[in-house]
């Protein structure tokens, strides 16, 4: 494992980071820093977190609201023959890297770019020590780079305050949400769901489009089959509002079953309660594995308050 120094980091690394960062054998902090420098944004709750659907293309980089769009626009671009394309959380080099990345689709995956990712930065700077492999690795600036270690390891900073901000980072929020975002901040507390935690689960959904529809027959901006969307009281699925208000509902009670871990309660959203408690744990479908691991890349909280029983407060 490449070496770290003998102070601990102390602020949080998200889950699937340090998941990721093990099974390569990096320092969890290594890789976070990695992300947060080469596309973090200023997120709406003040934060500076990766964001996973940035594309950089001739030295211009942009943040895309969801998968879906990022995917469409790298998809052009390679069919335009463009070159110097970078992807993703850790901004992997498109032509160096296809082969490990796989298509366009899964290289916009934020697991695999941060496998991918991992697996270079040992690769590359084996003998070179985590400091370095960092500082020096492919595109990243050395100030930023420095600046982001230094505040993950000091315990009076963190980088949900000012400071350290990404250039030309935009307001993701504002950028991907609207009046879903609004609606999302007007809801969520009522039943005292974290709201970001709620735009996590929509931006993997449906990708902020309201007129989603999986092949399940899933329907709307989170995703509600009809049995849920009956059983939340949701007449309308396809109403933003209501689906987002049964969406929330859903997390709540799952939240308060599963005494406030966020991973059960993905894991229930998306396979069904039924299928968490039978194994007691995440189920091991590979479709709910890779769900959880997705939203806890960008959203890295692993524990909530647990919602009252209330329906709403």
């Amino acid at each position: 494992m490449i070496g770290t120094s003998a102070a601990a980091a102390v602020q949080p690394i998200p889950p699937a980071y340090t998941q990721v960062a093990q099974a390569a054998g990096v320092p969890p902090e290594a890789l976070y820093a990695l992300a947060v420098t080469a596309s973090g944004a200023r997120l709406s709750d003040g934060c500076t977190r990766p964001w996973p659907w940035t594309l950089t293309r001739a030295g211009r980089t942009e943040r895309y609201p969801n998968r879906a769009e990022a995917h469409a626009v790298l998809s052009g671009a390679l069919a335009q023959g463009s070159s110097h394309i970078r992807v993703g959380l850790l901004q992997l080099d498109w032509h160096s890297q296809q082969r490990s990345l796989g298509a366009a689709w899964a290289a916009l995956d934020p697991y695999r770019n941060l496998q991918v990712g991992a697996a270079l930065l040992k690769a590359r700077f084996r003998a070179k020590g985590w400091h370095d492999a960092l500082t020096r690795y492919p595109g990243l600036r050395q100030r930023q780079a420095t600046e982001v270690l230094a505040k993950l390891r000091d315990a009076r900073s963190d980088l949900c305050r000012p400071g350290y901000e990404p250039d030309a980072a935009p307001n993701v929020a504002a950028a991907d949400s609207g009046r879903i975002a609004r609606l999302v901040g007007r809801i969520a507390p009522r039943y005292q769901v974290d709201p970001e935690l709620v735009l996590a689960v929509i931006r993997q959904e449906s990708g902020f489009q309201a007129t989603a529809r999986s092949y399940k027959n899933a329907q709307g901006l989170m995703q509600l089959i009809p049995a849920t969307a009956d059983r939340f009281g949701v007449d309308d699925p396809w109403n933003p509002e209501e689906n987002i208000r049964g969406g929330v509902a859903y997390l709540q009670w799952l939240l308060r079953r599963y005494h406030g871990s966020v991973p059960l309660a993905l894991a229930g959203y998306n396979a069904g309660e039924n299928a968490v408690d039978r194994y007691h744990r995440i189920p091991p479908y590979r479709e709910t594995r890779h769900y959880v691991d997705r939203i806890l890349a960008v959203y890295s909280k692993t524990t909530h308050p647990i919602p009252p029983e209330e329906g709403e407060s």
